[in-house]
């Protein structure tokens, strides 16, 4: 009797814990389906009784950005930064009990793990409100933040894959006494290697496309780095600013060759380095960011596991087995076409956001691996010995407890664009600009401030959906130019 209700207890914790990570799925879904379908007030709007949980925080920073609410996504991507602190400063014990409840449920059930690259952006998209709402210093101080991040990830990757590494032996040494306990007792043990050739295997024949995936070096993203870049050079109050600018850009210059517009930016910045020039001095322009579609999202991949014993030639069954599985998504377009007075420019890409989630899920991928293998190969085997010990009540329970918690974590940061692109243009005359599809439809026309710079931000997340067009001033603007504080 207490064995039944012990396991009924078990069981209904794990539906308690899935009835959650289902919700957020569902939430997140909601709000994607509004974004998609270009309904952004509606999305804005819905926002502010939305869920604070870890990644819909993220989509709905993005959504309110694109609705001009700059200081809300400043406040929404601040509670995300806390939480990333949160995951930055835990202690190794506390990192090693994740990794343990990770294998025992798996990681949907514990709070979302920002990406290094989800750090990063955070960052990177507070600078870019803070200089629209003309907020420099505060600017200044976040694309400080995402580059120093930028430049730490490889270090603290380095750090983490080596503490989950020792937390991942020790599991594996339990599971070895286990298997060396059952083979004492006359029962064979986990055969972990022919376990681990075969998962392997499949795995290698269901996601051929890693082998083909480009990464980017370093977990570099040039999205960040380029903006950070003109910050720099636009905003540069000392010598080392524009040394820092110039640095930046010429090394997404590296990785993009042939982007018409950053060669400008890096040509630009090496002129306010040497003194040639300076931003009070150069030529008035304008700058599109056009993010353009949605970023890959995260799918589940099921395979049916075998599971092999020592001195057993067949597996003794096949047991599900998941692992989040990177799924592109769609552009929006192929490109825009900007027209300023005569000047007429495409957009150029100057960042692949699909590049930067893949390279990050291909580096992540061997320890992703390892986890979910160990994970299912011991709760499998301690199901074996559960009906070889307790009959088949007990290994029922154990079965059912394997089956429902066979979940992927395929939480992700939904609302980012597949990739970015820019233009660069001569400050119209006019002080109008038009936006194209390819098509030749308009994409909405703009009034741009009376500053002597100034950055237009195009967001399109689907095709057909209306472009979000949001303006930002830069560089000296006239006494009665004012700027939404929201």
């Amino acid at each position: 009797m207490r064995k039944t209700v012990a396991a009924v207890a078990v069981l209904l914790l794990v539906a308690v814990i899935t009835g959650c990570a289902t919700a957020t799925r569902n939430n997140q879904g909601q709000l994607a389906m509004m974004y998609t379908q270009g309904q952004y007030a509606e999305a804005s709007e819905s926002v502010a009784s939305a869920s604070r949980e870890m990644p819909l925080v993220l989509d709905n920073a993005n959504i309110m950005f694109m609705a001009g609410k700059y200081g809300q996504a400043v406040e929404l991507l601040e509670e995300a930064e806390l939480a990333t602190k949160d995951d930055d400063t835990e202690n190794a014990a506390l990192k090693a009990g994740k990794v343990f409840g990770e294998m025992l449920f798996n990681r949907e059930f514990m709070d979302y793990a920002p990406r290094t690259c989800d750090k990063v952006l955070i960052n990177t998209y507070k600078g870019l409100a803070q200089m629209a709402l003309l907020n420099q210093q505060n600017a200044r101080v976040e694309f400080n933040r995402a580059y120093d991040r930028q430049r730490r990830a490889v270090e603290e990757f380095a750090k983490e894959i080596e503490a989950e590494q020792k937390k991942l032996a020790e599991e594996k040494e339990k599971a070895a006494k286990v298997a060396h306990n059952a083979t004492n007792a006359q029962r064979p043990g986990l055969d972990m290697d022919r376990t681990t050739e075969s998962c392997s295997a499949l795995v290698q024949e269901q996601m051929p496309e890693m082998n083909v995936w480009e990464a980017y070096p370093d977990f570099v993203n040039p999205y960040t780095t380029y903006l950070a870049g003109l910050f720099f050079a636009l905003n540069g109050e000392i010598a080392s600013d524009f040394g820092k600018a110039a640095t930046l850009l010429k090394r997404v210059d590296e990785m993009v060759p042939g982007n018409k517009a950053v060669q400008s930016d890096v040509a630009m910045a090496r002129d306010f380095e040497c003194g040639a020039s300076s931003p009070a001095s150069e030529t008035p322009a304008v700058w599109v960011i056009f993010e353009n579609g949605l970023a890959p999202v995260l799918t589940e991949l099921r395979l049916d596991l075998p599971i092999f014993l020592l001195k057993l030639d067949s597996p003794i069954k096949n047991v599900p087995f998941v692992l989040p599985r990177v799924k592109a998504r769609d552009e929006a377009c192929s490109h825009l076409v900007v027209r300023a007075g005569d000047s007429v420019l495409p957009t150029q890409e100057v960042a692949s956001i699909d590049r930067v989630v893949q390279t990050e899920y291909k580096t992540r991928f061997p320890m992703l691996l390892t986890k979910a293998l160990v994970s299912t190969a011991t709760k499998s085997f301690t199901q074996y010995l559960a009906e070889q010990a307790g009959g088949s009540g007990a290994g029922i329970v154990a079965a059912v407890f394997t089956t429902v918690s066979a979940r992927a974590d395929i939480r992700s940061w939904e609302a980012l664009p597949k990739n970015v692109q820019i233009a660069k243009l001569p400050m119209p005359e006019k002080r109008v600009l038009d936006i194209a599809l390819p098509d030749g439809s308009s994409a909405g026309t703009v009034e741009l401030p009376e500053s002597r710079f100034a950055i237009v931000h195009v967001r399109i997340p689907a095709p057909g959906a209306p472009a979000a067009l949001n303006v930002i001033p830069v560089g000296t603007l006239r006494p009665d130019v004012e700027v939404a504080k929201q």
